[in-house]
């Protein structure tokens, strides 16, 4: 066979170039689907770390407003008193520490 006989459209050209890089293009195969298959369970593993951790911030938060809520409504009464005593003052006392 001459050079010039070998181009890609002849049968003999094609089938040697199929026979002998068919075991390389199967290791390629195999080493790519590892590949994929690897990534995919990293992903996997990461998505669930990624809902566990927004599971613990959620039951976080809904804790702290558990305790919250009862803090900010005991100073709101607190607030209340105080204010109550200083309306109870009577006014020519005010007027005694004002001049003060």
């Amino acid at each position: 066979m001459q050079l010039k006989d070998f181009t890609e459209a002849n049968e003999d050209v094609f089938f040697l170039m199929q026979n002998s890089f068919n075991d390389f293009h199967i290791g390629l195969v195999k080493s790519s689907t590892l590949y994929v298959t690897e990534l995919l369970d990293r992903s996997n593993e990461r998505e669930e770390i990624s809902l566990i951790l927004y599971i613990l911030s959620l039951v976080a938060l809904v804790i702290s407003f558990i305790v919250l809520i009862p803090v900010v409504h005991s100073v709101n009464q607190q607030k209340d008193k105080v204010l109550s005593l200083f309306c109870e003052i009577d006014n020519s006392v005010i007027r005694l520490l004002s001049s003060l």
